[in-house]
């Protein structure tokens, strides 16, 4: 058994990879990377048995803006062991090694634990929070239709102006928000929220949301102006009126005018440098 690390040019490595991936989370990196947007900003930390991935860690480098100051910041994910070598120490000794490695090169390490699994990373000096959604009520605006159109992502000139458009975005948040993260979201595009992006019509500015019967589920705006939180109700013509959920918040409804109410979202882990106060996490950059 061999630790190997950023292999992501190693076809069949990164294939076994790939397959275990598919086997615990029901998910695939290929696409992602024979699209070319799987860059040097994620890594895989691997243990390997002959020349199959059995266990993994994998580090996400990215900025936050985080209590007003940007942040050197490292997110885990995509920590799995293959079943029959769970139960032998693995994963504790690729996260003592990654941990190692990394420290003093970042200023935080965090990450979204799954559920069983909550108990192992206070081990390592993480402190558990919790990111919040937000739901809002809103009044009937002035436009008579939708002016979004959703993206196709099948069609390569229309994810090359999103691809061009994430790279470009402009921060949201000064509580919390992150930063060139382009990588990342580009596998929830091509994945989970493919069919969740549209254009606001005559802009190459994007809403990330879902539609459902009573609400709107908004996931990101991408754009590389700031514009009042209007102009997104705007856009979504008379889907404005149902119950808005939040999953980021501009730093403009954090006045009194905007009557909000707080969920709990999901579980996180912190270590190093916290949050200090509730905030909402990008989706689309959750590993």
């Amino acid at each position: 058994m061999i630790l190997i690390q950023d292999y992501k040019s190693n076809d069949p490595l990164r294939k076994s990879f790939d397959k275990l991936a598919n086997l615990v989370f029901g998910i695939s990196l290929e696409e992602w990377f024979t699209k070319g947007f799987w860059n040097d900003s994620y890594k895989c930390h691997s243990l390997v048995e002959d020349g199959v991935v059995i266990s993994n860690v994998s580090t996400t480098h990215m900025n936050l803006v985080l209590n007003g100051q940007k942040r050197r910041a490292i997110q885990l994910g995509t920590v799995m062991t293959h079943p029959d070598f769970r139960n032998k120490g693995l994963a504790a000794t690729l996260m003592k090694t990654v941990l190692d490695h990394y420290q003093g090169q970042t200023d935080l390490f965090y990450l979204f634990p799954a559920e069983a699994v909550m108990q192992f990373y206070p081990k390592y000096g993480f402190t558990h929070y919790h990111d919040i959604f937000y739901t809002l009520e809103t009044v009937v605006t002035s436009s008579p239709t939708s002016s979004i159109t959703r993206v196709d992502i099948g069609n390569d000139f229309e994810l090359g102006k999103f691809h061009d458009a994430v790279q470009s975005r402009r921060v949201i948040s000064s509580t919390f928000d992150t930063l060139d993260c382009t990588s990342i979201y580009m596998w929830h595009c091509l994945n989970d929220l493919r069919e969740n992006i549209y254009r606001i019509n005559g802009t190459d500015n994007y809403l990330v949301l879902r539609q459902e019967s009573e609400k709107i589920r908004l996931y990101d705006f991408v754009s590389d102006t700031e514009y009042p939180f209007t102009y997104i109700l705007d856009s979504l013509g008379p889907d404005s009126q149902k119950e808005i959920c939040l999953h980021f918040l501009p730093d403009e409804l954090s006045a009194d005018r905007w009557k909000l109410r707080e969920h709990k979202n999901e579980d996180m882990f912190f270590r190093q440098i916290t949050p200090s106060s509730t905030f909402s996490h990008q989706v689309m950059a959750h590993t």
